[in-house]
C-alpha cells in the first residue's frame, strides 16, 4: 500500500480515486516491471481512456509463452496477479476497466500456461505445448500418451504422498487438541 501511494504522489487523482488505488491487492515490492505495469494502467486512467483487454494484452506481449524455469514462471504468475488486480479494479470503477470478462478467459488460458510450467520444471523436460496440445490444454482434452500417463502416474505417487503428510498433520493436532483439552479440563477442576 505504502509503495502504491508512493507511485501516485506524483499524479494528480481525486481522493477516493487515489485511496482506492492504495487498496489495490498487489505487491509491487522491488519489482520494477510491476510498479510500471501499475503506472502504464494509472496513466491510462488520467487520460480518461478505458483500459481494455486489448490494451493490457499489449503490455504483456500476449499471448504468454511457456515457461522453462522458476524466473519465467514468477513472470507468468506476475502476470496472473496483474490480471487479478484489473479484475479487482473492474469492480471499483466498471466505467474505465470495462473488459473484465476477455481478462478473466486471459487469466484461465494463463493458468494452464502456468500449469504446463511447472510440469516443465518438475520432470525438467522439454515442453510439450505444441499447438495441438496447447489447444487440448485450453479445452482440457489432454490425449492419453504414454508420456502422460507417466506423468499423471508421478503426479498420483506425489499427491498421495502430500496426502499422507497431510493425514499425520490432522492426527497431531487433534492429539494436541485433546492434550489442550485435557489440560484446559484439569485447570477448572483445580479453580
Amino acid at each position: 500500500m505504502l509503495k502504491i501511494s508512493k507511485v501516485l504522489h506524483n499524479y494528480d487523482l481525486p481522493l477516493k480515486t487515489r485511496y482506492t488505488f492504495c487498496l489495490v491487492p498487489y505487491n509491487i515490492g522491488k519489482s520494477n516491471s510491476k510498479e510500471n505495469l501499475l503506472v502504464s494502467v494509472i496513466e491510462r486512467y488520467i487520460g480518461g481512456q478505458p483500459i481494455t483487454a486489448n490494451f493490457i494484452a499489449t503490455l504483456f506481449r500476449w499471448p504468454l509463452k511457456l515457461g522453462k524455469n522458476l524466473d519465467q514462471l514468477t513472470k507468468l504468475e506476475d502476470a496472473y496477479e496483474f490480471f487479478d488486480v484489473y479484475l479487482w479494479l473492474s469492480y471499483r470503477f466498471p466505467d474505465m476497466f470495462t473488459e473484465p470478462e476477455k481478462i478473466r478467459d486471459m487469466q484461465i488460458e494463463l493458468n494452464k500456461i502456468i500449469l504446463e510450467t511447472i510440469r516443465v520444471i518438475i520432470f525438467q523436460d522439454e515442453p510439450k505445448c505444441d499447438d495441438e496440445l496447447l489447444n487440448n490444454l485450453l479445452t482440457e482434452e489432454i490425449p492419453e500418451t504414454e508420456e502422460n500417463i507417466t506423468d499423471e502416474i508421478a503426479l498420483e505417487d506425489f499427491r498421495v504422498e502430500f496426502e499422507a503428510d497431510g493425514v499425520e498433520v490432522e492426527a497431531r493436532e487433534e492429539k494436541e487438541n485433546q492434550e489442550t483439552n485435557t489440560i484446559q479440563n484439569e485447570e477448572k477442576k483445580l479453580i
